[in-house]
């Protein structure tokens, strides 16, 4: 069965969004602590604005779209380090306080974490976790995935096959996208600054 899935960033985005088709909502949570941290770019939807920042808004958003029986996923999008995780599984505990669908994940690490503590709701793999073909999928589903978000990179041929051969996986992907011509789970361009703030928050992250 097709269903459209859309991106927000705003409670009153909602609505309108239902409104116009949408059969499920993703959206990002940026911690203002994750934030100070570490910046915008290893966490959630790319990009600071793209994320909600306030977790009081982000629980109102997911009840006024369950209302309307539509399910909200998170993106937890980065692909993070030992040292990330502490703050990383404070802020997953904080996000137990609402009502979440599932997440959206790309780290191994965090997929295996979250099937440890009993995890019970839905967990898909993004473009992140880049799956090109069924072992892939496989792979993932075996480790707790539901569904595989596909890298735009993946041709209408190869989508074909691999949902004719994982008919127990739901696949996802884009549509009007930014037709960015990396694929995601290698990509190591940072598209949001310029070099030197690149080097800037190299120096700070692994010094």
């Amino acid at each position: 069965m097709l269903k459209i899935t859309a991106p927000f960033r705003e409670k009153k985005e909602v609505i309108p969004l239902i409104e116009a088709g949408a059969d499920e909502l993703y959206c990002g949570y940026l911690s203002p602590e994750w934030e100070r941290r570490y910046t915008s770019l290893e966490f959630e939807r790319k990009g600071g604005g793209s994320n909600f920042t306030d977790l009081a808004e982000l629980r109102q958003a997911v009840d006024i779209a369950h209302k309307k029986e539509i399910p909200v996923h998170l993106t937890l999008n980065g692909l993070y380090v030992k040292r990330q995780y502490p703050l990383l599984l404070k802020i997953v505990r904080q996000l137990k306080r609402v009502d979440l669908d599932g997440y959206i994940v790309a780290d191994i690490g965090l997929l295996l974490t979250l099937r440890e503590q009993g995890f019970k709701k839905q967990l898909h793999i993004s473009t992140g976790g880049t799956v090109f073909n069924s072992e892939a999928a496989r792979f993932y589903k075996n480790l707790g995935a539901s569904r595989i978000i596909l890298d735009r990179q993946v041709t209408l041929k190869s989508m074909r096959e691999l949902s004719q051969d994982n008919p127990d996986i739901d696949f996802e992907v884009f549509i009007l996208n930014t037709l960015c011509v990396y694929i995601d789970g290698f990509c190591t361009f940072l598209h949001a600054y310029g070099r030197d703030s690149q080097e800037d928050i190299s120096k700070k992250e692994w010094k």
